[in-house]
């Protein structure tokens, strides 16, 4: 090769050389970049990342409040449609309890002329079932002391911290994170609900406090209202309560049977095992059941001589015309049907419909026995009155055709007691 050649490849080489420098730091220049834009996609996913949590965060707790708010609704609807007071306060508990998450839940009336408190009800606490009317003293210590002296709700995350409260409450049980909120009606502190240990074992917060305070509220409402429904009911109760002793005060023959007749209605429920909703019930049937007399034409009523098909045509009217002397007051409903087939039979020879077995309410079939009893020992214008023995042979005769078998098992059973028979010889004395 000459040397022109060689010279010619020296430069050839040099300046691919050259290019390939050019080339290697065009490289670096990308990778560098490329390094660069990594660090930046990776820095993006974590700020993706934080962004999907605290969205994730949002979300729960904007479901937790979502879940709260509807509870709080439908709080309020049930509330509002309740006006039994022991029903409402059981369902105020239970519901808050649910809502909060808590492990014990109670409702404490106050008693402003002792300074106590009054239990009106409370779940989650097995020692003090049964025990709803009990008085508790209102000390310094007591979370519902604190709230009603400050009429404030209160919000203690961990009792241990605390100096001022004591950490077994006069319930029976040990407090670790508390709610307490009064209820008040028309500025007046009438008792506080108290809600003690999350079921998580977590404290209360503030979402917490916030939340029983806006159901004390509503609980104050619905409990006014139960109030002044309680008080309506009473005041037409007293009403027609006159109007039957009136009716029986002017007949010396029937005298005091509704009060008998409620009595041994009451003890033969109790007997049978009738809840308090089923012995309320009959409580105001019984006292009622023969307020329909007030359309009887008092001359039948005091009438000497044999009565007449036509008299007992006409007697046997006396249920439908307590029901529609009853009608306009609606909370009577039930005790209205208890009144209008108190003389229905259990083999459906009975009055004003004929009526058999189940499809007469348990409780106009116990107050048919107690009046049977009642009315056959006592002396009538056109009959004597008949033993205590011979009346519940009769009732004895007569179970299964008249009387449901089971209702009369149970009163004979009960008459055969002799505290109870004593009671039932005496009241006719």
């Amino acid at each position: 090769m000459c040397i022109r050649d060689r010279l010619s490849h020296h430069e050839e080489i040099q300046h691919m050389n050259i290019t390939l420098e050019e080339r290697l730091k065009e490289i670096e220049y990308l990778n560098i970049s490329l390094e660069e834009r990594i660090e930046e996609i990776e820095e993006a996913n974590f700020k993706i990342a934080d962004l999907a949590s605290e969205l994730e965060d949002q979300n729960t707790t904007l479901e937790r409040a979502v879940e709260r708010l509807s509870a709080l609704y439908k709080m309020g609807l049930a509330t509002n449609s309740i006006m039994d007071m022991n029903r409402l306060l059981d369902l105020l508990i239970r519901k808050t309890m649910e809502t909060v998450g808590a492990h014990y839940g109670y409702i404490l009336l106050l008693n402003k002329e002792d300074w106590s408190l009054t239990l009106a009800g409370s779940h989650g606490i097995p020692d003090l079932v049964g025990k709803e009317g009990q008085s508790i003293p209102i000390k310094p210590g007591g979370v519902s002391h604190w709230s009603i002296v400050n009429r404030e709700a209160l919000l203690i995350q961990d009792v241990e911290n605390t100096k001022e409260f004591n950490k077994t409450s006069l319930l029976g049980f040990d407090r670790k994170s508390v709610l307490c909120a009064p209820l008040i009606i028309k500025d007046e502190i009438v008792g506080t609900i108290t809600m003690s240990n999350k079921l998580d074992d977590t404290p209360f917060n503030n979402s917490d406090l916030e939340l029983l305070t806006t159901i004390a509220a509503q609980a104050s409402v619905a409990f006014n209202n139960s109030q002044l429904y309680e008080e309506q009911q009473k005041t037409y109760l007293s009403t027609v309560h006159a109007l039957v002793s009136a009716i029986e005060a002017s007949d010396t023959y029937t005298r005091g049977h509704s009060e008998r007749v409620t009595r041994y209605s009451l003890a033969l429920a109790k007997h049978m095992g009738l809840d308090n909703e089923a012995l309320t019930r009959l409580e105001q049937a019984a006292i009622l059941h023969d307020i329909g007399k007030i359309g009887i034409d008092i001359y039948l009523l005091h009438k000497q001589e044999k009565l007449t098909d036509d008299d007992f045509a006409k007697l046997m009217e006396h249920p439908e015309i307590g029901d529609r002397i009853l009608e306009p007051i609606s909370f009577l409903g039930d005790i209205r049907k208890i009144i209008l087939q108190h003389h229905e039979r259990f083999d459906g020879q009975g009055y004003p419909r004929q009526l058999k077995e189940d499809e007469i309410m348990l409780e106009a079939r116990i107050l048919s026995v107690a009046d049977t009893y009642d009315a056959m020992t006592s002396n009538r214008p056109y009959r004597a009155a008949l033993s205590h023995e011979a009346t519940i042979q009769e009732i004895r005769d007569h179970s299964g055709t008249q009387f449901d078998p089971v209702v009369a098992k149970n009163f004979i059973e009960m008459s055969e007691d002799q505290s109870f028979k004593q009671d039932l010889i005496s009241s006719k004395t």
